[in-house]
């Protein structure tokens, strides 16, 4: 009985040892895993420092253009919500006050100017007014986007050619001039920020739209050269590529256009909500000035390929390797048949 009592207290004993040891293992795992928790937190923490806080968008002093119809009103209403000063544009009065009336409902700092790029100084009086307000501009962001009559050169009278150019191209180059001299001279570290679309990127006339191949290259290629001689003063351009045909009627502002009829009737079958567009345009405001500027900023590259953004220039990337689809690999070429190749 004593030696069975004995096996009995050494086998208690081994239990209760066990269970110890394993509850000292648990808890080693727990120690570590939230010592890893800890460490993941302060790298997202270290790696979120280097964008610009909510705080820092609150002191910034934003000028967008074309705010009141589409694209325009949808970035100053998302922008609007740092309480940044803010001074937006658009060539009726009536809705240049209405806009700031309704924009000042959250944010008292903001400013409108109505202008018409049509008129040779409109460019000069609306950057002095802006400054007046302002004292200066450290985010720039060119919305201004028409179209008149028809969008095939040939058709296409020189009186709407010359406004297309004057509105969409020449009021973006001279103002973002006027703004990064401006930011030079006070030493702003400021950011241009542009927008074309998908249609920057056709290279044959497949549907109407020849006027807008030509103005929003040329958006995308001074933003490219811009950018480089700016880069070294601090003050970053960019330009952000909409990929997507993006419904901005849904918002209740703008004039009723095909777009917008079109949304009414089948929703987003055909276009897609300016919701998808927020992401990116943050990104574009608040990233680290060598992260966004000289690059194209694809809303589609932006979507799946974010990371890799971040080392390539967005527009050089390839959407869902759609670029690669025809390419051959060289290992599968017979030798000889390689060898033909490239003799000729």
């Amino acid at each position: 009985t004593v030696q069975n009592y004995k096996n009995k207290e050494v086998v208690e004993n081994f239990s209760q040892n066990y269970i110890k040891d394993v509850m000292k293992y648990m808890d080693n795992i727990k120690l570590s895993n939230k010592n890893k928790l800890v460490e993941i937190k302060s790298k997202e923490s270290k790696k979120d420092k280097k964008y610009k806080t909510l705080v820092q968008m609150q002191k910034e002093k934003i000028l967008i253009t074309g705010a009141t119809n589409g694209l325009g009103y949808y970035v100053a209403k998302n922008v609007n919500m740092y309480s940044p000063k803010l001074f937006i544009t658009g060539k009726d009065p009536k809705k240049v006050k209405e806009l700031v009336d309704e924009l000042k409902q959250t944010n008292e700092q903001v400013y409108g100017y109505a202008v018409d790029f049509t008129h040779k100084k409109s460019v000069q009086k609306l950057f002095d007014e802006a400054i007046k307000k302002m004292k200066n501009v450290t985010i720039l962001i060119n919305c201004t986007n028409i179209k008149r009559g028809s969008g095939f050169f040939m058709s296409k009278s020189e009186d709407d050619f010359r406004t297309e150019m004057d509105v969409n191209v020449n009021s973006t180059i001279l103002l973002s001039t006027k703004v990064g001299f401006k930011m030079f001279k006070y030493k702003t570290l400021g950011r241009i920020i542009n927008f074309s679309s998908y249609k920057s990127k056709n290279t044959k006339l497949n549907y109407n739209n020849a006027d807008k191949i030509l103005t929003e290259n040329i958006i995308e290629k001074f933003s490219s050269v811009y950018s480089q001689e700016m880069y070294k003063y601090g003050i970053g351009v960019t330009t952000i590529r909409m990929d997507e045909q993006f419904n901005f009627g849904k918002n209740g502002k703008g004039q009723l256009n095909v777009e917008q009829i079109i949304g009414n009737v089948i929703g987003d079958a055909l276009s897609t909500s300016p919701r998808k567009l927020k992401p990116i345009l943050e990104y574009a405001l608040r990233a680290p000035t060598h992260e966004i500027t000289g690059k194209i900023l694809s809303t589609d590259n932006f979507k799946y390929n974010k990371e890799l953004m971040n080392i390539v220039s967005p527009s050089k990337l390839a959407n869902n390797n759609k670029v690669f689809d025809k390419a051959t690999i060289t290992k599968t070429i017979p030798r000889d048949k390689q060898s033909i190749m490239t003799t000729l």
